[in-house]
């Protein structure tokens, strides 16, 4: 006669077999769990990496998009810039060769300085030479890395030219002399001749530095260089202090 749970829940001697085969059953059903489970955390794992898989092209992709945004950026901020690039050189210059013209006031010394050759580096050296190259500052870093940091630092040389040369203006002394019905006017600058020294170092480094920083950025936009040549020979032989 076959036993029940009720027979067995005593757990009779003859009961033994009656629960050795539910045991054999409860084993059979935590492997089949057991299966499940596994099956039901490799399915979880696989689409986990599809899931990352595919977040990892998406990623690319919008790492590509933001990539390509900066280079059309780039090219865009370069075709701003260039003519204003361009003009950074024969500025400089001019500055430099009015400054260099400029000590021959009393035949004296660099102190004295011809009234009209300092009015027309001081003039020069006071403009905004890189205005728009300001206003997209915030932007100069989408071009290539060979040119930005060069361009923040050509920035930064023409802004402190111009503090220079307003620092040197506010604190010379203009007099004016007459000889035979003509006057002159002669600018001293003993009080601030550090300041006019370095006025020149300044517009001669700048000179010399954007004339290769132009050919590089003209390189880059895609359009025929500039040649400074005559700029550069003009003041090669001037010894930065």
């Amino acid at each position: 006669m076959a036993l029940g749970f009720g027979e067995c829940l005593s757990m009779k001697a003859e009961c033994a077999t009656f629960w050795a085969g539910w045991g054999v059953i409860a084993t059979a059903a935590v492997g089949v769990v057991t299966v499940l489970v596994a099956l039901l955390a490799w399915l979880t794992s696989r689409r986990a990496a599809k899931i990352a898989e595919q977040a990892t092209r998406i990623a690319e992709r919008q790492h590509e998009d933001v990539a390509r945004l900066s280079r059309e950026t780039g090219r865009i901020v370069g075709r701003l810039l260039i003519a204003e690039v361009a003009t950074i050189t024969p500025r400089a210059a001019r500055v430099a060769r009015a400054m260099r013209e400029a000590p021959d006031g009393h035949g004296e010394s660099i102190r004295y300085l011809h009234g009209t050759y300092y009015d027309q580096a001081i003039y020069e050296a006071r403009q905004d030479l890189l205005p728009t190259a300001e206003s997209v500052i915030e932007r100069i870093h989408t071009l290539p890395a060979s040119l930005g940091p060069d361009l923040a630092a050509l920035i930064a040389a023409c802004r402190t030219l111009k503090a220079l040369a307003e620092r040197v203006d506010v604190n010379a002394l203009r007099t004016t002399t007459t000889t035979a019905g003509k006057s002159t006017s002669y600018v001293d600058v003993s009080r601030v001749l550090v300041d006019w020294l370095n006025l020149q170092d300044q517009a001669i480094w700048i000179l010399r530095f954007s004339a290769q920083f132009s050919d590089e950025f003209h390189s880059f936009v895609g359009v025929p260089k500039r040649d400074y040549a005559h700029n550069l020979e003009e003041f090669s032989s001037y010894t930065i202090h």
